[in-house]
């Protein structure tokens, strides 16, 4: 992934419109379809080999789209594939419909779905997109899948969070791992969001860049790629006598910690001496968790 767009964030509505700017500019849209379901077939295979039955949970729309190739790449490969549909997938239409087709496996209702032992569900229902609070239906299946501890992969979101804010619409899958695409979104990283995410990867499916920096907002998450190179870089010939001399006052005993804490951060942020001016009662607690920082006792301030 290019390190000048790992920052951004994008909204669903932004991603949407990434979509169709890559299909205007003459990008196959289902061969980016193919792409993202290829890759959650890889990432299914590299972090849950040992499931029995992989229970594909497809949506009626595009996310449900990248759910029939996973499907269809898993049971190429070998592997137990169960797929169950939501809603009726003879209504599904155009990239979407094309992945059905072109998924050979035989798919059930998701009311007939019940977790077992050994299963890995792929979660492919709704993905960033969702903006009202999931059907009781899939609530039913979400319930089930969090009470029995089910690993669940999402397929870009756990159905059941908002894209944009993070919040729970009603109920949502606990994951294991997600895998988006492109670019993190905002849900990903706010909480409750963050949590219910897992380990989250995020895959390039060959959308240019220059495209998602034309639909991009101000949204970015904060990163040393944004701000690290305002650190200062000390020369071959500096030494620590020419960085300065951090001084930092400690709390008496047991008010320690956010004065070593602070003593760390200046030393890693380019200082050349860092002393922790600590009282008397608090010198054991600081000498036994201080090495490259000094260490000097003072009892009174005078001003």
């Amino acid at each position: 992934m290019d390190e000048a767009i790992t920052h951004l964030l994008l909204t669903p509505d932004e991603m949407g419109r990434v979509d169709k700017a890559a299909a205007a500019s003459g990008l196959s849209s289902y061969g980016l379809m193919r792409r993202a379901g290829m890759a959650v077939a890889a990432e299914a295979l590299r972090y849950f080999p040992g499931c029995r039955r992989f229970a594909v949970l497809c949506g009626p729309g595009n996310n449900g789209g990248d759910g029939y190739v996973a499907a269809q790449a898993l049971s190429e490969s070998g592997a137990v594939v169960r797929v169950f549909h939501l809603g009726d997938p003879d209504r599904l239409a155009g990239d979407a419909l094309a992945a059905r087709r072109d998924c050979r496996l035989p798919s059930a209702p998701l009311d007939d779905f019940h977790p077992e032992e050994g299963d890995l569900i792929i979660d492919a229902l709704f993905g960033a997109g969702l903006s009202r609070d999931v059907p009781d239906g899939v609530a039913r299946v979400i319930d089930a899948a969090n009470a029995t501890a089910t690993p669940v992969l999402a397929v870009d979101l756990p159905s059941g969070l908002c894209g944009r804010r993070g919040t729970v619409l009603g109920h949502a899958f606990t994951a294991r791992r997600t895998i988006t695409f492109m670019t993190a979104k905002p849900g990903h990283l706010l909480i409750p969001g963050r949590s219910l995410c897992g380990d989250i990867s995020i895959f390039d499916i060959g959308i240019p860049r220059r495209i998602l920096r034309s639909q991009a907002g101000s949204l970015v998450e904060n990163g040393p790629n944004l701000w690290g190179h305002l650190l200062p870089r000390p020369g071959a010939g500096s030494h620590k006598y020419r960085r300065g001399h951090l001084g930092v006052f400690s709390g008496g005993m047991a008010k320690t910690g956010a004065a070593r804490l602070s003593a760390k951060a200046g030393l890693k942020t380019g200082a050349g001496l860092v002393t922790i001016a600590s009282p008397g009662s608090a010198l054991a607690d600081n000498a036994g968790q201080l090495t490259a920082v000094m260490l000097h006792r003072i009892d009174a301030c005078r001003t």
